[in-house]
């Protein structure tokens, strides 16, 4: 929807069009946010940014308890998938804006409150997990600085002022974090009683941040990330209950297991919809195997393993829900939890045959079996499945089991040599479905990157059996 011109290229939407209309059919007040972007993507303002991020006609009705307490959880609990998705296609927007681009309205005080927002808070989102996260704070702390002048900052709406001082907090100038700590009393002043309240009652602001910064002069929680190496002190300080939650919410998941797709790559598929950074631990021989079942992770003794917020995560469906659960994936009512927790079983059990059939004496014979009877009737039941309600999505708005379709299609594609569109022709639901979930551009980047791995092979199928000591298939020779 929104793109910026670099150099005479187009760069990505901040919008895709399929993220948009996943916006319009779950959060229909988020879409028409993001409104004002649709008619000229070559144009994007400073107003089409704020409007996006804080709501469309937000200045007047911005300035009360209720609008802060409504919006908090979209900016730091995100559990919005198109909301996320959109931060991440603004890339081409954020460069414009880290590299001087942009001109005009933008190099207005709203103008800098607007690239503060996409330096500072879009960044964060569409960089998770990497260096560039934090790579144009410097240029986001110039527009707060210039924001926190007393003018300016008098005349800033509650929550405008909010982003400045947080801005302001993830400098790691003490400097900054100082002005932080001097301008949070001052963030509700003129306005509501009941917002200057809220606004008292944020626990560890500005008290979190300063303490870190004048204690290590830094965060630790970004060593690993900016190719630090951290204290003894550190270490010790980020594995403590005394860590604050947006320090430990810097930590990458870690996921765990054989050196291919099998039970794995739905999990992994769902982990880069949901765009949660994570680190791939990849078992190769029985010594490995053995010593991750010895460390006690593995609640059954099996893997795919998952380690995320504290908690070691094992059994591929209870992974999946995890994951989707945190992302609110499950399912937006009863109903629709209910639809995508049968339509994820069914496609574990569709997609059996293809996990297995490398593994069994004639795997030609196993793929023809799934291809001429597995397949199309598992597809035929999804489509009339699918007929039985009006949502856009398997389940009717967006949730886990899409993502798990979506891999089991790319799947059995890969296996039979064609594409999803082709596969699903004769099934108009799915087909439309499938042209849905097609346009979320990270779904195209993974499956594009290295990270995306093959289908198995002679070399998987050998690796896997000596780790679980299991007899080669026959068409293997020993």
């Amino acid at each position: 929807w929104l793109k910026v011109w670099v150099q005479g290229s187009p760069t990505c939407p901040l919008f895709a069009a399929m993220s948009a209309a996943a916006l319009k059919a779950q959060y229909p007040a988020l879409a028409a946010r993001a409104a004002a972007l649709a008619d000229d993507p070559a144009a994007a303002t400073p107003d089409d940014v704020l409007h996006f991020w804080f709501g469309d006609q937000y200045v007047t009705r911005c300035n009360n308890r209720e609008f802060m307490i409504d919006n908090f959880s979209w900016w730091f609990n995100p559990t919005n998938v198109p909301f996320d998705t959109a931060q991440r296609e603004a890339r081409g927007l954020i460069q414009a804006a880290a590299t001087g681009l942009l001109v005009g309205d933008w190099t207005t005080d709203r103008g800098a409150l607007a690239q503060m927002i996409l330096l500072d808070q879009f960044t964060r989102c569409a960089f998770r997990g990497s260096a560039e996260a934090y790579a144009h704070d410097h240029i986001a702390v110039a527009h707060a600085l210039r924001l926190a002048e007393p003018a300016a900052f008098e005349a800033l709406h509650g929550c405008e002022r909010f982003f400045v001082i947080m801005c302001l907090s993830h400098s790691e100038d003490l400097v900054h974090v100082e002005l932080h700590g001097t301008l949070w009393p001052e963030v509700g002043r003129g306005l509501d009683p009941e917002l200057q309240r809220w606004f008292r009652e944020q626990t560890g602001i500005p008290g979190q941040h300063l303490d870190c910064v004048r204690h290590f002069g830094r965060y630790p929680q970004r060593n690993v990330l900016l190719g630090r190496e951290s204290t003894p002190e550190e270490v010790a300080w980020l594995a403590s209950p005394d860590c604050p939650v947006w320090a430990k919410s810097q930590f990458k998941a870690k996921f765990t297991y054989w050196n291919g797709r099998g039970l794995g790559d739905p999990v992994r598929f769902l982990l880069e919809f949901v765009m949660i950074p994570y680190d791939e631990v990849t078992i190769r021989t029985q010594e490995e195997f053995a010593e991750l079942k010895a460390s006690g992770k593995l609640a059954f003794g099996q893997v795919p393993l998952l380690e995320m917020d504290g908690m070691e995560l094992v059994q591929s469906q209870s992974i999946l829900r995890a994951v989707a659960r945190k992302k609110n994936l499950l399912g937006s009512t009863a109903q629709e939890a209910n639809r995508a927790d049968m339509v994820m079983s069914a496609i574990v059990d569709a997609r059996m045959p293809l996990v297995t059939a490398r593994f069994q004496a004639d795997p030609e014979a196993a793929l023809e079996q799934f291809a001429t009877k597995t397949l199309p009737k598992v597809l035929a039941y999804l489509e009339s499945f699918c007929q039985k309600h009006d949502g856009d999505y398997i389940a009717g708005n967006l949730t886990v089991s899409d993502v798990c379709l979506f891999e089991f299609v790319c799947y059995a594609g890969d296996e039979a040599k064609t594409s999803g569109s082709e596969m699903l022709r004769d099934y108009p639901k799915l087909l439309g479905w499938w042209e849905r979930m097609s346009g979320f551009q990270h779904l195209q980047d993974f499956l594009k990157s290295p990270s995306r791995k093959p289908p198995p092979d002679e070399k998987f199928v050998r690796e896997v059996c000596s780790i679980l000591s299991m007899p080669l298939p026959g068409y293997i020779n020993a």
